[in-house]
């Protein structure tokens, strides 16, 4: 499963679908999340998400704060 971090305070998101490639240079977002999804813990959009790469996770290197 795709994991994404917000931009803003670094909570943690995983999704059901894949990572779409990023369109025109425009960084991915994560298609199967609502269009007017909020971040639980900041209230930014999901535009701020960017996706975890899966090595870094694995590394420890991108983590939720709140697990």
């Amino acid at each position: 499963m795709p994991k994404w971090l917000c931009d803003t305070c670094n909570f943690m998101v995983e999704t059901q679908g894949t990572t779409p490639p990023p369109s025109e240079g425009l960084k991915p977002t994560p298609w199967d999340l609502p269009a007017d999804w909020t971040c639980q813990i900041c209230g930014s959009p999901r535009e701020a998400l960017s996706p975890v790469d899966p090595a870094d996770y694995q590394k420890g290197g991108a983590c939720n704060r709140w697990q």
